[in-house]
């Protein structure tokens, strides 16, 4: 039990590692800068299918299947949603296209979206457990070397009425920019 307890404490830490991300650092600008940057950002606003490939400055990444699920995980590590929840399982891939590493926190996050707007983060859990069932071969708390290619996978925890509405996106955050995948 203590190997086991040891590989989840390193999944849990990747994932809180991978869902840290690079953050906008236009925070530090000035009112009317920030408004011009919001106008550039809904200008380049391009909305994408799953397995197209996305082209970012510094990376290349494709989601490559969004689905519902009832439980996540292997025999040792299940995931079961809350009453009058359901999860929705992403997986992704992506690929560092530049000639320098990309450190832990400068990787891609990745969001869910509701048809409102309202952006879900991946549930930890949940999302340890199907990396074990799917055997990802992410990295954790390590630099993404050049044209190294990662498998990935996040799962978040929605309320089931609301994702039958339909009309949800994965939103990845990567390069200070924002793309956007429809799912359903």
């Amino acid at each position: 039990h203590k190997v086991l307890t040891g590989i989840m404490i390193v999944i849990v830490i990747g994932i809180i590692a991978s869902t840290g991300g690079s953050r906008d650092k236009s925070d530090n600008k000035s009112a009317s800068s920030d408004s011009k940057s919001a106008d550039t950002k809904k200008a380049e606003t391009v909305t994408y299918k799953v397995n197209d490939t996305i082209k970012a400055d510094n990376l290349e990444f494709t989601v490559t299947s969004a689905q519902e699920k009832k439980q996540v995980g292997s025999q040792y590590f299940q995931s079961n949603p809350s009453e009058g929840g359901t999860y929705v399982a992403v997986q992704w891939k992506y690929k560092n296209t530049s000639d320098k590493p990309i450190g832990t926190f400068s990787q891609p996050r990745i969001n869910l979206v509701d048809s409102s707007g309202t952006s879900y983060d991946a549930d930890i859990n949940a999302s340890s457990s199907y990396a074990t069932e799917l055997k990802l071969d992410r990295k954790i708390l390590s630099d993404l070397n050049p044209g190294i290619s990662v498998n990935d996978a996040s799962v978040f925890e929605v309320s089931k009425d609301n994702y039958a509405k339909g009309n949800w996106s994965v939103v990845i955050k990567s390069d200070n920019k924002e793309y956007k995948i429809n799912i359903n």
